[in-house]
């Protein structure tokens, strides 16, 4: 959520040093105004457009999907309808899907000024640096925030609408059906991630775990991180662990 597919940056390089080829998946690729109507623009419309996108990178190649926080939500979700059909799906403090409360006290401190603004108006969102610091950034140094803050970008109201508050959403759009899903799947948690509580993440496990089809793994792994998993201090642990899980049923040779 608010980030380009920059954030991913240090985990690729990581990646292709062990022999793997990179690619992210951006919302709107190639759009010259590609925040026009923001505000409007669905859950669903992301699924389907970042479906396209793995599809289109992946070209017919055996590959594996990572998706981060948002992303990772928008990885179950499509991966349950069979918009895409990876090898194996890597969900990095995944938003919650439908059917599991996600409010913490945290959380509902980090949106209170995105709800007091926005809140069913259908308009672009944005994070104030104060609030970013608090909710993403706790583990980053201090001399990194502001760079990173400086390259996000706006978001969909009403995406933040039904990721949050899923029951007041008649569509169903962060719906996840595990029964469809399938590959194996890793599920990874920040212990100290005040935007998606490790206890939120547990939820969406043991969701999968039970739903998932019996001949696919379910796998569970927490860190001592914060919600900026991908350039805290100590990520390499992370992306290595990531890569050691894959690499017993799939490798980049293969």
């Amino acid at each position: 959520m608010w980030s380009s597919g920059d954030v991913f940056s240090e985990y690729l390089q990581f990646a292709s040093k062990r022999g793997y080829e990179g690619e992210v998946a951006e919302l709107y690729r190639g759009q010259e105004d590609k925040f026009a109507g923001l505000g409007r623009i669905g859950l669903s419309d992301y699924v389907e457009q970042v479906g396209r996108d793995i599809n289109i990178l992946s070209r017919g190649k055996k590959y594996f999907v990572l998706g981060h926080s948002l992303g990772g939500l928008i990885a179950m979700i499509a991966a349950s309808r069979k918009i895409i059909q990876p090898e194996a799906m890597v969900l990095l403090i995944p938003a919650a899907p439908r059917g599991i409360p996600s409010m913490t006290i945290s959380v509902m401190r980090s949106f209170s000024q995105i709800f007091a603004k926005t809140l069913w108006r259908r308009e672009q969102a944005s994070i104030s640096f104060a609030k970013a610091c608090y909710a993403f950034f706790e583990l980053v140094p201090i001399c990194h925030r502001w760079r990173i803050f400086q390259n996000f970008v706006p978001e969909s109201s009403r995406v933040i609408e039904e990721v949050g508050l899923w029951f007041f959403d008649k569509t169903k759009s962060s719906e996840v059906i595990g029964q469809n899903i399938s590959c194996n799947v890793l599920v990874i948690a920040a212990t100290q991630d005040r935007i998606i509580p490790a206890k939120v993440v547990k939820k969406t496990f043991r969701k999968l775990d039970r739903e998932v089809p019996i001949g696919f793994r379910v796998d569970y792994r927490e860190f001592p991180h914060a919600h900026w998993i991908l350039s805290e201090p100590g990520w390499e642990e992370v992306i290595g662990f990531i890569l050691s899980w894959l690499e017993e049923d799939f490798s980049p040779s293969s």
